[in-house]
């Protein structure tokens, strides 16, 4: 699957013996000290750790390794003949994508370096957020926990792409001038250019494998984005780590960081997790010190997508379905909220909205409604953004976990970086009883864990939103029977349409 660095034995002395389930040498060391040191503040967050974190274990192991000089850059015993390089301090470390805040804690425990944590969930930045205040409660003498920055956006206007946000935070830090506003804490980032003056590392970053090979693309973009600018520093200083399961790693990934630094390693695999060491930056085009911008989506026959948004730029079936019993069944929407005179105008919501595909058609179908869209993911709220505007449904300003939205001028539709699951309120216009009409395509799984409870809990959100007498259209895979869950909080439920994979139930709020 990977391409491995030449494997190389390890001195008698420091062999392990069988499998190993370690990357560090058995006996006591001084990184295995620094393991223990730090067990017992990260138990005060995960209480079973190590366990159930076998990738941020193996990323705590190799940064570990590397400042004890006990491990090389592929995080491997050194040879006997050379020592292994220190693990360097970086004027900030970008953390992307962290499920549950392991990945800073482990990084912040190691590194005194600004930390930025960006998640394109809405749901994981507020895990990572609760996680280091949980930390920093417990007394655990992190310094650079007060030092971390979790990005949950803040643009303004017509500042619609999803990372640009995250781009001024890190180089705010990275500038002579200090963060950026609303950035790091005083007291910590106005020490980030001495950082980079003392080590030349100017950013470490590490990234949580994605699903798509495309969104990977578009954190590259983003590393890009970052560098460009840096007048006299040399684009070499960059140091990348892939964090992953094995079996969501290819090959893919390999030639996609290969397209931008010079040298990529590959960890040896550690509890079925593997990282992947990119060195050696040379941009996009392989030529030191290009400067691409920020990532862009791709646009096809006018949907817009991000690497991230789930189903890229096509039309999902299950939606497609959705929209056709929607059609046919319009005469039966919520009663007494649609358009009549005297009435207000059909609010309608889209819960798990993706590329914006089928708000664009709700509006078509529903010209007078008030639209809005909700996604966990920014990259989808901003996808859906993109496909609307592409459309002619409104402008707005970028989307945001928490405070403000996609909102329109114009009264076109408003879209919202939001956890569907979450308590409401998601902030104005998005309160208990706001809907007549709530559409949901679920998703089955949640990264790449098959289960139906984010399904139930977006379900649930969607009774709380109706008014009583709303509607909620939904679109199941047959095979997963939400039947069930519906009619345990619903008056009444029925099927609106049927094929080979997929059924479309309405159920009215009483």
């Amino acid at each position: 699957m990977f391409r491995q660095c030449p494997l190389r034995e390890p001195p008698a002395d420091r062999r392990l013996v069988g499998m190993s389930a370690s990357l560090l040498p058995r006996d006591r060391t001084a990184a295995r000290e620094s393991l223990e040191r730090s067990a017992g503040r990260l138990r005060e967050v995960f209480p079973e750790w190590p366990a159930g974190h076998p990738t941020a274990r193996l990323l705590q192991e190799y940064l570990a390794g590397r400042a004890a000089g006990e491990l090389d850059l592929s995080g491997r015993f050194p040879q006997p003949e050379t020592a292994a390089p220190l693990l360097r301090e970086a004027a900030v470390t970008l953390v992307l994508d962290d499920s549950d805040g392991a990945l800073t804690l482990v990084s912040a425990g190691i590194s005194s370096s600004p930390h930025v944590v960006r998640c394109d969930s809405a749901a994981e930045a507020a895990a990572v957020a609760a996680a280091v205040a949980r930390c920093e409660g417990s007394g655990g003498s992190v310094a650079a926990l007060s030092a971390v920055e979790v990005v949950r956006g803040s643009g303004q206007g017509e500042d619609r792409n999803p990372f640009s946000e995250v781009c001024r935070c890190v180089r705010g830090v990275l500038s002579e001038e200090g963060p950026a506003a609303g950035g790091f804490r005083k007291g910590h980032a106005e020490d980030a250019p001495e950082f980079a003056a003392q080590s030349g590392l100017r950013l470490r970053v590490i990234v949580s494998a994605p699903k798509q090979v495309r969104a990977l693309g578009d954190l590259l973009h983003l590393v890009g984005a970052i560098m460009a600018g840096q007048e006299g520093r040399p684009h070499s200083d960059v140091e990348l780590v892939l964090a992953g399961r094995e079996k969501h790693m290819t090959k893919a990934f390999n030639g996609e960081l290969e397209a931008w630094f010079s040298r990529v390693d590959v960890s040896p695999g550690l509890a079925k997790s593997r990282l992947l060491i990119a060195t050696g930056w040379r941009g996009a085009s392989g030529a030191v010190g290009s400067s691409p911008g920020l990532p862009t989506p791709v646009v096809r026959d006018g949907i817009s997508a991000f690497g991230a948004c789930y189903g890229g730029s096509r039309v999902d079936a299950g939606a497609r379905l959705l929209l056709e019993a929607l059609r046919a069944h319009a005469a039966e929407g919520p009663a007494g909220s649609a358009d009549d005179a005297g009435g207000s105008p059909l609010r309608v919501l889209d819960l798990g909205c993706g590329n914006g595909w089928l708000l664009r058609e709700v509006r078509v179908l529903f010209p007078g409604a008030r639209l809005a869209g909700v996604d966990d993911s920014w990259a989808a709220a901003a996808s859906a953004r993109m496909t609307l505007d592409v459309n002619g449904s409104g402008r707005g300003g970028e989307g945001t976990h928490e405070g403000s939205a996609f909102a329109s001028g114009d009264g076109g539709p408003v879209l919202r970086h939001a956890d569907g699951t979450a308590a409401l309120p998601w902030g104005e216009g998005f309160e208990a009883g706001a809907f007549d009409l709530v559409t949901l395509n679920p998703p089955f799984h949640e990264g790449t864990t098959v289960t139906t409870d984010t399904a139930h809990a977006l379900i649930d959100s969607a009774h709380a939103l109706l008014r009583p007498g709303g509607l909620l259209v939904l679109v199941q895979n047959s095979h997963l029977r939400y039947r069930s869950h519906l009619a345990s909080s619903f008056a009444h439920v029925e099927q609106w349409a049927r094929d080979r994979r997929f059924t479309v139930l309405a159920a009215w709020k009483q």
